[in-house]
């Protein structure tokens, strides 16, 4: 019997002792204001639109995580809001971190509101993110590599989407929605 709470008490300080490596990495190695630049970067990058962010913070339970207050994805011809939230959280993988590598496991967006809007003379305020979405051109590779960067699910909660047609005077508008999206499946 003591055998056997030996082992468990080992395991735990090993589990322990990784979950304590796990912080100090993302503490050393990858800053809340790096990442965050990283990230807003990356983001602009490859939508082709003006991305801020207000804060970003490390969480650690129950996995190493980053959350971003107040994303904002604004339409740089337009300078309409196509897309905020007041949080959205990166869930990290732990084993990754030992490799100086931040792979997101999962993504978590809370009360975003996605507004489409098209003018009096038929252009949407997401024109230009679809064009280069679209366009299908080799863009100039980035300095970096960004490798780092993996998703498995996107899931959103408490959303507001809100499609206004100033052609046709009424707003369309779908409140309190959820979605999932899996990209392994």
């Amino acid at each position: 019997m003591k055998r056997s709470f030996k082992i468990l008490g080992t395991a735990f300080l090993i589990l322990g002792i990784i979950s304590l490596a796990a912080v100090i990495a993302l503490w050393l190695f990858f800053p809340a204001e790096y990442v965050r630049d990283k990230i807003t970067r990356e983001l602009s990058d490859r939508l082709n639109q003006d991305i801020t962010m207000s804060t970003i913070s490390v969480g650690f339970y129950p996995d190493p995580e980053l959350a971003v207050q107040n994303l904002r994805v604004v339409d740089s011809p337009s300078a309409r809001e196509i897309v905020s939230a007041e949080q959205v959280r990166f869930n990290l993988d732990v084993w990754d971190l030992f490799k100086r590598r931040v792979v997101i496991q999962d993504i978590t967006v809370t009360a975003p509101r996605i507004d489409l809007a098209r003018d009096a003379q038929g252009a949407w305020n997401v024109e230009t993110l679809i064009e280069n979405v679209r366009s299908g051109e080799e863009k100039p590779e980035p300095a970096e590599s960004v490798s780092w960067i993996e998703c498995d699910t996107i899931c959103i909660e408490m959303g507001f989407f809100t499609i206004i047609d100033e052609s046709l005077g009424q707003p369309f508008q779908v409140s309190n929605f959820r979605a999932s999206i899996d990209f392994k499946a």
